[in-house]
């Protein structure tokens, strides 16, 4: 494909006047938690089976994704099943090949397998990222309506709180969160930032890209499933997908 067939993204000319939200709820039920994610582009819900010491079934569903390729992901959680529920994130991703699976099916799978093990039942996590202006942004995660991280966020480097200056929000964010941060607030510290990620999207506008084939984001192979060799060459951006929920978050994880 010639750099003159390829459709270019535009610029969302509404950026800076919006915020990117998304909500995450984990639900421990008898042998089984239930995990939901939506956001501006993705709608996923995973459940995860399990006999009291090891995963025994995982499926997903998902409801809205960015690429027609997404849903045939699912299939790459299935070497969870057999693995104990005590695993941590670091050996999983020895199971897990982040690379072959969906990076929100994977992180919610991550998710519920932490929360297999916890006497909690519910768990709602609320990311919120208002689009960066001149001065930056203050982004912030909630859980179950508790404040756990409020970073000031400039150029995907942080500028506050003042212990954290200058550390990357971007590549290389998970060696110095795991130093900052343990178990809760590392958990909501790691959400925060996958979310920070995503909402890079708001910056282009996608609701009109429909039919736009992957192979023009001009990505490395195993950046997620959908740009791999193989898979690539079949992706296009789906149609009716994208949602603004800047004014709307009561509609979050009603996936409408």
């Amino acid at each position: 494909m010639s750099n003159l067939d390829k459709r270019i993204v535009k610029r969302n000319p509404d950026y800076g006047n919006g915020i990117y939200r998304r909500r995450i709820r984990l639900e421990n039920l008898p042998q089984q938690v239930i995990a939901e994610l939506e956001d501006a582009t993705h709608g996923f819900r995973l459940k995860l089976g399990y006999d009291g010491e090891q995963v025994s079934d995982i499926s997903a569903q998902p409801i809205r994704y960015p690429f027609n390729t997404c849903p045939s992901a699912v299939d790459a959680l299935k070497p969870l099943i057999g693995c104990a529920l005590t695993t941590d994130s670091s050996s999983l991703r020895r199971v897990l090949d982040p690379g072959q699976n969906c990076t929100h099916l994977y992180d919610l799978a991550v998710l519920a397998l932490a929360h297999s093990t916890r006497s909690t039942q519910h768990k709602v996590y609320d990311i919120i990222v208002p689009d960066e202006r001149e001065n930056g942004s203050s982004i912030s995660v909630l859980c179950d309506g508790e404040l756990v991280h409020q970073w000031r966020v400039k150029s995907h480097c942080l500028t506050g709180p003042q212990s954290l200056q200058g550390k990357p929000l971007l590549q290389g964010f998970y060696p110095w969160a795991v130093k900052a941060f343990s178990k809760d607030e590392l958990e909501a510290a790691i959400i925060l930032q996958r979310g920070y990620f995503v909402a890079q999207t708001r910056r282009y506008d996608y609701i009109n890209t429909a039919g736009r084939s992957a192979l023009e984001d001009e990505m490395p192979e195993g950046a997620c499933y959908t740009y791999n060799a193989g898979v690539v060459e079949q992706a296009f951006q789906t149609e009716g997908m994208v949602r603004d929920f800047t004014d709307t978050q009561e509609q979050l994880l009603k996936f409408v």
